[in-house]
Order: structure tokens, then sequence, then C-alpha cells
């Protein structure tokens, strides 16, 4: 589970972008391999983009311009940059490592159970090489070690700071979808920061949002929707999210637009 990836991945699936998608494990990927996901690679112009940002940037350029009709207009408002949206954009992508952060305190917390991290990491997914997830399972401990040193999952300090970072990113989104009529987070019409921010927090909805990521194509998430060994703490936390009017926005967005184009 990347949200970068799903932001990426969803936004050409509603633009119709024709692709093909490489399945990688992500922790893999970037202690071994040092690159990070997603990549955008176009063979038509030899271009490799990696950063989503920047590859939606990409598709904007080149894509939208060759879409019809009202597909075409709604592809240009998903992608059209503004202050707003980019006011958007700086805070929820420092807010991605901040969920990281508080989540992983209780994934890899020292009694944790590995099934759940290896299946947040596709270390049990079919479609992932299989060398990866082999990687993955024999790594495990080091990769746990690693990242738990990497986003200082001892500091009990930097754990609440981040939990009251993105707390208040949620008070904020609650407070634009009242302003704008519960509609999108900065408009009529859905935006790239509507997708960023369900992206975001998407993972932290497994029993409601895991079966409809990336259009539910990776078997191996399924189990995360009632997995015994799931910390309480975020079982707690989803149920909180429910409540607030961006949780049931998530899960609106994730229902009505994961799996369609526009104009469809």
């Amino acid at each position: 589970i990347n949200h970068f990836g799903e932001k990426l991945r969803w936004c050409m699936d509603l633009l119709a972008v024709d692709y093909e998608e490489s399945n990688v494990g992500g922790i893999t990927s970037i202690i071994l391999r040092g690159r990070t996901v997603p990549w955008l690679v176009d063979r038509l112009s030899c271009s490799l983009i990696g950063n989503s940002d920047e590859a939606l940037w990409y598709l904007f350029a080149v894509h939208v311009p060759t879409m019809q009709g009202d597909a075409a207009q709604q592809g240009a408002a998903l992608l059209r940059r503004s202050e707003e949206t980019m006011a958007w954009e700086e805070r929820l992508n420092a807010l991605g490592h901040a969920i990281q952060g508080w989540a992983y305190f209780y994934l890899l917390a020292t009694n944790a159970d590995p099934d759940l991290s290896l299946r947040y990491w596709g270390g049990k997914e079919p479609t992932v090489p299989l060398l990866h997830r082999l990687a993955q399972r024999c790594g495990y401990p080091a990769f746990k070690g690693l990242m738990r040193k990497a986003f200082a999952l001892d500091d009990e300090s930097l754990h609440q700071k981040r939990y009251d970072t993105f707390v208040a990113v949620l008070d904020d989104a609650d407070a634009a979808l009242e302003l704008k009529g519960g509609n999108h987070l900065t408009g009529e019409s859905i935006s790239y920061v509507d997708i960023s921010f369900c992206a975001l927090l998407g993972p932290l909805l497994p029993s409601t949002i895991i079966p409809l990521w990336a259009n539910g194509r990776f078997s191996s998430f399924a189990p995360l929707q009632d997995h015994p060994s799931m910390p309480t703490e975020l079982v707690d936390f989803e149920d909180a999210l429910q409540r607030r009017p961006c949780g049931q926005y998530i899960e609106k967005m994730f229902r009505e637009w994961r799996n369609r184009p526009f104009a469809s």
C-alpha cells in the first residue's frame, strides 16, 4: 500500500490513461534498490518521472489535451493547479510522512504481528515479483529495525506530534467540506487534491477502503479488513474517522469514483 502510487493510479484511471502497472515490493525497492515508488515511464517520449506530483503535471501537459468532450473538461479540472490547490498539495505531501510514522508506531511495535506489515508492503501479494516477496519475508527483522530507526519510533513526543499534525489537517478538511457544501475540498469538481487526500487517509480505513484500493486488484489486502492482529489504536482511529465528515467523504469518493473513468 503506497498512497502516492494510489494517487497517481487513481488519476490515470479517471483520465482513462492506457497504462501497464509493474508491481514491486515498496520497502524492498526503497531499501535494497534505492528508488521510491511510483515511477511513470512513457516509452514514446523516453520519459521517466519518479514523483507522483511531477507525473500528474506531465499527464496534464501530454495526455489531457488528447481527451474529448466532457471527459476533457473534467480531466483539465482534475489536474489544474491554483494557489488553493498548491497550498493543499504542500500540506498533504508533508502529511504523508506523519501518517506513516504514526501508523508504523503500532504496526512495527516490538510485539507486532509481522503478517500485517508484510501485507501492507506487498510481501504476500501474488502480483509482486517472487524475489521481492522472499526478500521481504526473510529480511523482515532487518527492515523492521531500519524502519523503526528511520521513523524514530521510540520517540513518544514525536509520535504525539505526528498525530496532532494530521488531526489538524482532518479538522481543516472537515471545515473545507462544510465551506464547499460537502462536494469537494477545493470546489465543485474533483481535483487532484481530493484524490491525494483520499489516497493518504484510505489505508487508515481498512474495513471499508482496503477492498476498493487499486480497484481491488490486490488480493492479499483482503484479510486486512478484519485482521485479528490489527492494533486497537488503529481500529479506534478508524471508528473516529468514519464519524467525521472527511472520513465519510473518503468512503464516498472510493465508492463512487474509484472504479470508473470520467464521463462514463
